[in-house]
């Protein structure tokens, strides 16, 4: 059954939520378009109304898409996250929060210039440190998982994928596996710095504090989860295949 509702709008969550066993989240305003999306009004408020609308509703399980614990530069977004986080801890609901790396599907995708199709990618910082990535497709199994096992642990997992590469070795994987080659553009971390102080709103800063994290590498060695918790599986070369 499909209902409507809104994360800037309490009765619209009171409703969505009636009725509901557990609420599974990964909402942001991170990419959105919308004039009165922000982080702070879907991120963070959003989402403990959210939470809030959930116990309320008698609800008894909560799965909470957040970031990584590396991802700790003090921007609007990882502020928003760890906000909830702490709501979470506090509320009656048993929960999972998932923390995973970086996204292929958006870091190594042509909305942050990384357009491996196109054979043309931007770099960020040397382009030289490894990520260990994780796909999306891979997080959204884990959080299916959760409810359809009723694994909620009250804790934070955190996730990535099966190996860690840096831009450049994944540049140099696709011209291998396309056989051509691909221009590479380089923003430096200074240029980085510079965003971030002239960013206009909160998703500018976010963003360009994801560039910087980017960057500077984020490699995790993911501890094992439950039995009954798929591993994230998605390879690199999977996921460079995929986009060629």
């Amino acid at each position: 059954e499909i209902v409507s509702g809104d994360l800037r709008e309490l009765e619209s969550l009171t409703a969505a939520c009636a009725g509901v066993w557990t609420v599974v989240s990964a909402a942001t305003a991170l990419c959105s378009r919308h004039p009165e999306d922000s982080i702070a009004t879907v991120d963070e408020r959003g989402h403990i109304a959210l939470i809030d609308a959930a116990e309320e509703a008698g609800a008894a399980a909560f799965v909470y898409v957040s970031l990584s614990s590396l991802i700790a530069r003090g921007s609007p977004l990882e502020r928003a996250k760890r906000s909830v986080e702490r709501r979470l801890r506090s509320s009656r609901l048993a929960y999972t929060v998932l923390r995973p790396t970086l996204f292929m599907d958006t870091w190594l995708g042509p909305v942050a210039g990384f357009d491996l199709a196109a054979r043309r990618v931007t770099v960020y910082g040397s382009g030289e440190e490894r990520v260990t990535w994780i796909a999306a497709a891979d997080v959204a199994e884990v959080a299916v998982a959760c409810v359809e096992g009723c694994v909620m642990d009250s804790a934070a997992l955190e996730l990535g994928g099966p190996d860690s590469r840096s831009p450049r070795e994944i540049v140099e994987l696709a011209e291998q596996i396309g056989g051509r080659s691909i221009e590479i553009e380089r923003v430096s971390l200074d240029v980085l710095e510079q965003a971030r102080s002239a960013a206009s709103d909160s998703r500018e800063e976010s963003f360009a504090a994801l560039f910087i994290h980017l960057s500077r590498g984020d490699t995790i060695q993911p501890g094992r989860l439950s039995p009954r918790l798929p591993q994230p599986r998605t390879s690199v070369r999977q996921y460079v295949r995929m986009a060629l």
